[in-house]
């Protein structure tokens, strides 16, 4: 697979600027979307695009799923997801290896479901191919910025075919690439954005806080960013030491929650699980 040709599933924001970016170091890319309105703006873009009601003209090489997997009663929807496989198998090759690279968010274990999917309908006829977690990090207002400059790649894949062709695919980006399971590659992603919520949420307790004691935030917040260790150390917190014990964190912790629910007749709920957390990892531990 010398210059793969590769077909973009969904054209929103992550399926646009996935391609684009691929476009811009010569790959060939073919936009896929079942929006007439979607699928007129890349053609007037001088975009190849198709309808999903129409047959493609050639096969890719490599399919990238970048269509919209919103939160049900039970998880994620990936409706949208087997939808794209239903189309992947109409435009397959009968013959040649091709790649289904998932770019939407997604559960855990839901490679395996699209990989029993092509399987268990009995509509691949033997023919080689390799489901990939491809999981993205594009901010909405950065987007285009963070596809062509991508901080790091994480590909979900223990195959030596995928990492190859990936390795030769993003070779012109010179950017670390990630190569680990699929359901690694489908948690981590979870993991990346509810950290990100979860420091928003962390700041935003204490915002309150500062404001109910007339302090302002705006000057704390940035002397933290650089005084805490866990700003500034990329590995802290992350080794398996077990809970936080010593002298400072669980005291003043503590003391902190206690001082502002007594005192100030304030709740804090990030800050109260927080000491939850850790002491039930202290009992477990035997610390406790």
């Amino acid at each position: 697979m010398n210059k793969p040709t590769i077909a973009v599933i969904g054209s929103g924001v992550v399926g646009v600027t996935t391609g684009n970016s691929l476009k811009n170091k010569a790959h060939s890319i073919i936009y896929i979307d079942d929006s007439e309105d979607k699928i007129k703006a890349l053609k007037n873009k001088k975009l190849i695009a198709f309808h999903t009601k129409n047959k493609l003209e050639r096969t890719p090489d490599i399919f990238f799923i970048c269509t919209p997997t919103p939160t049900k009663k039970n998880g994620t929807d990936i409706s949208s997801i087997l939808k794209s496989c239903q189309y992947i198998i109409k435009n397959r090759s009968t013959s040649k290896y091709f790649i289904v690279a998932i770019r939407s968010t997604v559960s855990v274990g839901t490679n395996k479901k699209i990989v029993d999917f092509f399987v268990s309908h009995n509509l691949i006829n033997g023919i080689d191919f390799d489901i990939v977690s491809f999981p993205e990090f594009l901010r909405e207002k950065t987007s285009t910025k963070d596809s062509i400059k991508p901080r790091l790649i994480v590909i979900g894949s223990q195959s030596k075919k995928v990492k190859n062709i990936f390795n030769k695919l993003y070779k012109d980006f010179k950017v670390k690439i990630y190569f680990i399971k699929p359901e690694e590659a489908e948690l981590q992603k979870y993991i990346h954005n509810i950290y990100n919520a979860t420091k928003i949420s962390f700041f935003n307790e204490f915002r309150e806080v500062s404001l109910r004691l007339g302090i302002n935030p705006d000057v704390i917040f940035p002397i933290v960013s650089i005084s805490a260790e866990a700003s500034w150390n990329k590995k802290y917190g992350i080794k398996n030491l077990g809970p936080f014990t010593g002298k400072c964190l669980p005291k003043d912790s503590e003391g902190f929650l206690r001082y502002i629910k007594n005192e100030k007749n304030m709740e804090m709920k990030i800050l109260n699980a927080v000491i939850q957390v850790n002491n039930k990892c202290l009992k477990e531990n035997g610390k406790k």
